[in-house]
């Protein structure tokens, strides 16, 4: 047994330091600093809510954005339009052919000027053509794209939710020039924007803190339904357990006392306003394992219950690659007389994979007989 202690202590430096490492890079950026504003875009974290409302001639118009407040007392869809169209006028010269998917991004500064614009134009479709009387014409089956990101103002408070205050608008249109008829017919997206007004102010009564991290609020209007507006997830629990409840669980073997038992890891965590892809959490962790005797019958059971805190990479399901030191009490055969102070060091390798570290000692002089050290290597759920 002495013998082994240098090389799991080595072992323990090792896994240490890249588990202190792995910590770090998550906790050293800045928990409230959002990343690098984009021009024409949004950033993963700012598309929280969600709104579609269907446009004329199959057209379709997606509305992106963070928290709740950013929409404002009232709708601004025909103010958008507007410009937008304003926009398709003059870059007219530029797209120069009928058959082509056009694509239009514009920014919006927080005062209105000066606009930045970027266009493509894509001709694939350059040699399809419709006959009809005799003649031939340019057959378009692409759509167009015009995204407007209009910047609304800087957020300062929370500190995770500071930096540029964003919308994103995206019409999906047969033609880019139906652009033009939604701006000058203004009763469509009126009827639509008051829609979304109206079930908006509905969910503002009904959440305490409109801006809760956990809000998502998605939104699809069609003007030809009794019932214009849909709310496809009107719950609050997933949402809530989604942004702030993380669970892990894992199995695998462990090696302890030249043999190797199966064990398991299970943890459930608070998540910590963040928005890295790598998240800090803490909680509460369990591990269990059994060891066993040459006929393969039960010798005795390891259980530990641990306050754990650490990292794990964001994504749907279950927590991933999670890295974390976890402190608590390890008992053996459930007999709380037989407790040992425990210490467990994880790291996750990949999004399938962990290895870790137990240590347990009774910490009495004399009566650290029930010590342990193990290696344990996990698959992830």
């Amino acid at each position: 047994m002495m013998k082994k202690i240098p090389l799991l202590l080595i072992a323990v430096s090792g896994l240490y330091g890249r588990a202190h490492a792995q910590m770090a890079s998550a906790f050293d950026a800045p928990v409230g600093a959002p990343p690098q504003v984009q021009l024409f875009d949004l950033n993963e974290y700012q598309r929280n809510h969600q709104f579609r409302v269907q446009l004329p001639s199959d057209g379709t118009l997606l509305i992106d954005f963070q928290r709740l407040s950013d929409w404002g007392a009232e709708h601004k869809l025909n103010e958008v339009a507007g410009i937008a169209a304003d926009q398709v006028r003059l870059l007219k010269g530029e797209l120069l052919h009928d058959y082509s998917t056009k694509s239009i991004d514009i920014n919006i500064p927080v005062n209105g000027a000066p606009i930045a614009v970027r266009y493509r134009e894509d001709d694939h479709e350059k040699n399809q053509r419709i006959y009809q009387d005799g003649t031939y014409y340019p057959l378009k089956t692409a759509f167009d794209t015009v995204v407007v990101v209009r910047n609304i103002g800087i957020r300062t408070r929370p500190q995770v939710d500071s930096g540029l205050v964003q919308i994103k608008y995206t019409f999906i249109l047969k033609d880019i020039s139906e652009l033009e008829y939604l701006a000058g017919n203004s009763e469509i997206l009126a009827d639509a924007g008051n829609e979304l007004d109206t079930a908006i102010a509905r969910k503002r009564k009904k959440w305490y803190n409109q801006d809760a991290r956990h809000h998502r609020l998605l939104l699809d209007y069609h003007p030809d339904r009794s019932k214009k507006v849909l709310v496809p997830s009107d719950g609050d629990l997933f949402p809530f357990m989604d942004k702030h409840i993380g669970v892990y669980v894992s199995f695998g073997g462990v090696i302890f006392r030249n043999s190797v038992s199966p064990f398991f890891d299970h943890s459930i965590g608070y998540i910590l306003p963040s928005h890295n892809t790598i998240k800090p959490f803490v909680g509460l962790n369990i591990t269990s394992f059994g060891v066993f005797n040459n006929d393969f019958s039960v010798n005795r059971f390891y259980n530990s219950i641990n306050a754990e805190f650490g990292v794990f990479r964001a994504g749907s399901g279950l927590m991933k690659e999670k890295t974390s030191f976890a402190l608590g009490m390890m008992y053996s055969d459930f007999k709380p007389a037989d407790k040992m102070f425990h210490l467990g060091i994880n790291y996750g390798v990949n999004h399938f994979f962990t290895i870790g570290l137990s240590m347990a000692s009774e910490l009495r002089a004399g009566k650290n007989n029930n010590g342990l050290m193990s290696v344990n290597f996990k698959i992830n759920l």
